[in-house]
Formats: structure tokens, sequence, C-alpha cells
């Protein structure tokens, strides 16, 4: 079986944060700090797919709702 990460990104004015979460068990996966440049999100993207085959992104989302298994957007990375 495959285990689902959830990607939730912070985003502020002038940095990025994401984390990705393991949808069942709530352990962080890896979390990355990105400046706020068009070329970050390459490195998200990047970073995100280095976590695993299968995840979502939940943008804006707080670690404590990603552990609790709640994912708004199922299809692609944030836009801005």
């Amino acid at each position: 079986m495959l285990e689902m990460i959830v990607i939730g990104a912070d985003t502020h004015k002038r940095q990025h944060t994401l984390a990705g979460v393991d949808e069942v068990t709530g352990r962080v996966a890896g979390e990355k700090t990105v400046p706020v440049k068009r070329a970050a999100l390459q490195d998200m993207v990047r970073w995100a797919r280095s976590l695993g085959e299968d995840r979502v992104w939940a943008p804006g989302a707080r670690l404590d709702a990603l552990s609790k298994q709640q994912a708004w957007d199922r299809s692609s990375p944030p836009r801005r």
C-alpha cells in the first residue's frame, strides 16, 4: 500500500514553508523553506516529488490539520 503524503504550504511575504505529512500516521516526512521567487516553484515541486509518488497539496494547511487528514486540494501544486 502506498502512503499518501499531504503537503501543506505556509505562505508569507518573503518565504514559503512546506511540510509533507503522512496522512495515516501524521509523521512529518519532510520540511522545506524557500524564498519567494519564481524559481522557487520548481524547487518546491522537485522537493514534493522526492517525498513519493502519492501526494496531495493542501495550501495554507496547518500541520495539526494535516495530521487529522484534512486535505483540501487533490490536484496540483499551488500557483501564485
